[in-house]
């Protein structure tokens, strides 16, 4: 005879069962429902007749009427919750201020993920709920809780389904303390054999007093070692000069104010000129022709290195202050002039130029400015023509 579960819920398991006919019988029947259902359920047997349950815990035995000949059949349930979520961090945004990232969990269970859960703790001991999430949404910055300069927070996520929350991940961040937060976008360009220019943003976050300068640190074979102790100025830029050909170089930055040095930025590298590259261009001039085109020229190097120029590399900068762009990487030709139509109008702008050769390219050119011209610039009128009406008049 088949033994089907007439109900399962989240505490128990109830399983009961008719005899085909009458019988004196009497077996011991290990119920197996510890095999079946997570966690401490509980099976309760009932009299066929009475209707009378007795409540029994894990793996406790059952005396029931039942046939010489009974059959089990084990009840499934394949509801089940969601793995981890992927990729969770935390990121100081300020001293009262932390970003989460996530991504959703490899494994969503038996249903499609509903949402997100988020807890934090500052003692490992005592989780309070952070804030529930829709399934969309892979971000969250906590501003709450009593943030403050300095302060250890602990974070676990769960993602959640029709089942409930499944397994947690954790992370941990520290807000920004006193000192200013890391420099952000540095950019290190190869001038040439011999210099590297950095370039960065200063830090959104400037701590409790006003920054004072910037500590430049390279990368050493098992430390970071000093560059510049500080640079005491607010300036943006550096070029790291009297560099030999072929080195690279990794770089990190740090601001510092009345507190102290911050945070450290991120690390970026660059590799200077190898032997046999071409001198700098020389008498590079910069004109506006309109309010959207500026014209550069120059002469080409008087070294060109082991190998004849084959073409240039050009940059241009935002004045006073903006960032070194490049906007041709190779012109792929000897020429030594040059048109920038990327130009806003009433704008300034510095420019420089490096020649390129088999060997590879050499250093930058001495700068050159121009302004664009204000507003739209009109051309020439066309298919002029001009006719002698008579002796005085020409029409």
């Amino acid at each position: 005879m088949l033994v089907k579960p007439q109900t399962i819920s989240v505490k128990s398991v109830f399983v009961r069962w008719n005899p085909r006919r009458p019988t004196t019988l009497r077996v011991r029947q290990r119920m197996a429902y510890a095999l079946l259902v997570p966690l401490a359920f509980q099976a309760s047997a009932a009299n066929a007749e009475s209707g009378e349950t007795n409540p029994r815990n894990r793996g406790d035995t059952s005396v029931v009427e039942a046939p010489p000949k009974t059959s089990m059949k084990p009840a499934e349930s394949t509801a089940t919750a969601p793995g981890a979520p992927a990729f969770f961090t935390a990121t100081a945004l300020s001293d009262v201020s932390i970003r989460l990232d996530w991504q959703p969990p490899a494994d969503t269970g038996s249903s499609a993920l509903t949402g997100y859960e988020i807890e934090w703790t500052s003692d490992g001991l005592t989780w309070t709920d952070l804030v529930d999430l829709d399934d969309t949404e892979l971000t969250y910055t906590d501003t709450n809780n009593g943030l403050s300069a300095g302060t250890v927070r602990v974070y676990r996520i769960y993602a959640v389904n029709l089942s409930g929350p499944g397994e947690a991940n954790f992370t941990s961040a520290v807000t920004f303390g006193d000192e200013p937060g890391p420099p952000t976008n540095l950019v290190a360009t190869a001038d040439g054999q011999t210099a590297i220019d950095l370039s960065w943003d200063a830090p959104t976050y400037i701590g409790n007093s006003s920054l004072v300068g910037y500590k430049i640190e390279v990368k050493g074979l098992f430390t970071w070692d000093n560059l510049v102790q500080n640079t005491n100025s607010t300036s943006t830029t550096y070029r790291h000069t009297g560099l030999t050909p072929d080195t690279t170089v990794i770089y990190r930055v740090l601001a510092i104010n009345g507190s102290g040095e911050g945070t450290p930025s991120g690390a970026v590298g660059a590799t200077t000129a190898p032997e046999g590259t071409p001198g700098p261009p020389t008498n590079l001039t910069a004109m506006a022709i309109s309010s959207t085109a500026i014209e550069l020229s120059w002469d080409a190097p008087a070294d060109e290195g082991d190998g004849n120029v084959t073409g240039y590399r050009i940059a241009r900068r935002l004045l006073p202050i903006g960032s070194w762009m490049v906007i041709a990487t190779n012109t792929n030709s000897t020429s030594t002039t040059h048109t920038d139509t990327g130009v806003e109008p009433d704008t300034s702008y510095q420019y420089r130029v490096s020649a390129i050769n088999s060997a590879g390219t050499g250093d930058w050119s001495a700068t050159a400015n121009a302004t664009t011209r204000t507003g739209p610039t009109l051309g020439a009128p066309t298919n002029l023509t001009a006719e002698a009406i008579d002796e005085t008049t020409i029409e």
